[in-house]
């Protein structure tokens, strides 16, 4: 509704995206923890990752997710857009309810 009530949106694109970007570890630690487990993660070098995928002959899935997925939401900030929820507290709300 945001962005069509405010004529500085008019034939913008315009990003919906988390203010502050998260890693995919940040996001399961997120959903281990909501439902009560420990994040039961440990690190592996990217490139240990990248030359598995290569040996088993799977770079394009290295390509897709290799790579930061990180966008810019600074318009739709700049107009007055704000999250009703965080992505953290979107994420616990979403474990809660599929364990109810």
């Amino acid at each position: 509704m945001l962005s069509l009530a405010s004529p500085t949106t008019l034939n913008e694109t315009l990003v919906v995206a988390d203010p502050e970007p998260m890693s995919i570890a940040v996001i399961i630690t997120c959903l281990r923890t909501a439902a009560g487990q420990p994040a039961g993660l440990f690190p592996v070098p990217a490139g240990v990752i990248a030359g598995l995928l290569r040996l088993t002959g799977r770079t394009s899935l290295w390509d897709r997710i290799g790579r930061d997925l990180v966008v810019d939401p600074a318009k739709l900030l700049a107009v007055g857009w704000k999250p009703s929820v965080t992505t953290r507290g979107g994420l616990r709300a979403m474990v809660e309810k599929s364990q109810a």
